[in-house]
């Protein structure tokens, strides 16, 4: 696929070396603008579906914080909010992009890990 070297280092260094099913035919999609709607089961890389083409446009459009937020990302769940930022962490690692995770009804202890 047509990856920048920053986020194809960081997807092999997560040790992939292939797509999934689910990846093979969603990023090119989201890459050329778009829309998808996809299901599969748990483990067949959803997150990567969305978030490596979320990485891509971000770089491609030289987005920086002062355009405001590029991608917001709802999870239903603390621990689904927690997954995406670990995904978006990952996959952001070698480029020059902020990142964050709000989120609600946790204690403000706990928020500080």
């Amino acid at each position: 696929m047509p990856l920048s070297e920053q986020t194809q280092k960081a997807i092999t260094e997560l040790g992939f070396t292939q797509c999934t099913e689910v990846q093979a035919r969603a990023i090119p999609h989201i890459l050329n603008g778009r829309d998808v709607l996809g299901s599969a089961k748990t483990g067949s890389g959803k997150t990567l579906a969305y978030m490596v083409p979320a990485v891509e446009l971000l770089r491609r459009a030289n987005f920086t914080p002062k355009n405001g937020t590029g991608v917001l990302i709802i999870a239903p769940t603390r621990e689904l909010a927690m997954h995406n930022y670990k995904w978006a962490r990952d996959c952001l690692q070698y480029h020059n992009k902020t990142h964050g995770v709000v989120i609600g009804g946790a204690k403000r202890s706990s928020e500080a890990h």
